[in-house]
């Protein structure tokens, strides 16, 4: 059974099927979904949210956001929390 995509999925992957040549669009295309609990962030901390989301995702051991914050802010890759640049979260 194929899973249920919300719209605005739905909406992205047509968007990107259209810019593809007629040649391009039928080789197709695979997605792989996860289901992913939300955290509520606390401030400009999106990208450090994503991170511990996306980590726990994967079955990987949960960490605290504010201690991702800390960690972050002690190797000088955010101030407050934000993060400009994702290949600092890998």
């Amino acid at each position: 059974m194929a899973p249920i995509l919300s719209a605005l999925v739905e909406i992205r992957v047509d968007r990107l099927l259209e810019q593809l040549s007629t040649e391009e669009s039928q080789c197709g295309a695979i997605a792989f979904l996860r289901d992913v609990g939300s955290i509520l962030q606390n401030g400009p901390q999106c990208g450090l949210v994503a991170l511990q989301m996306a980590a726990a995702s994967f079955g990987l051991p949960s960490v605290d956001v504010q201690h991702i914050h800390r960690l972050a802010k002690e190797r000088g890759f955010t101030n407050r929390g934000e993060m400009f640049s994702g290949e600092l979260l890998v």
